[in-house]
């Protein structure tokens, strides 16, 4: 039976950095998702785009993954380590500061507790859901603009002229 590997994620909006640790979370064993729900992710990043659901049959389709399991925030990764006993944790390492820190150190006592192996590799450079969810708020912004004033032109805009277009 090939070694069991727990993979925490929100996967929104799946990127290169996502696609990196699962390559290498599925060269390990097979990996399992702890992917957080949609009041999870709310309350600790944003509103989902997409949801549970639906970030879920996405995971699953790829040849990646082959479990998906709810998780109810970060703070509750230890938990679950204790609860399923992995034999191997990947995250990346951007988790060593902010507020993902409490629950790496729970998860790193946890998973020595019996011999679990936690890998944290390197988080890809340019690479998050947030900038991409700041370059969709911004198109989205400006697109809105843009018909905000298209609409003042049109208000401005006589009867008798816009009859005779």
């Amino acid at each position: 039976m090939p070694p069991s590997v727990f993979v925490p994620m929100c996967a929104d909006i799946l990127h290169i950095g996502h696609l990196n640790i699962l390559k290498l979370a599925s060269s390990k064993g097979d990996v399992t998702i702890l992917l957080m729900t949609d009041d999870a992710m709310t309350l600790y990043k944003r509103s989902p785009f997409m949801t549970y659901e639906h970030r879920k049959e996405i995971l699953l389709s790829t040849k990646y993954v082959q479990h998906v399991l709810p998780c109810d925030g970060p703070a509750t990764l230890g938990e679950m380590v204790l609860k399923y006993k992995p034999d191997m944790f990947v995250h990346a390492d951007d988790w060593k500061i902010g507020v993902q820190s409490q629950p790496r150190t729970e998860v790193l006592k946890t998973m020595e507790l019996y011999g679990g192996v936690v890998l944290e590799p390197v988080y890809t450079r340019d690479v998050s859901s947030t900038s991409i969810q700041s370059k969709i708020d911004k198109t989205t912004l400006k697109k809105q603009g843009v018909l905000i004033q298209t609409s003042m032109t049109d208000l401005k805009r006589t009867v008798s002229v816009t009859s005779a277009e």
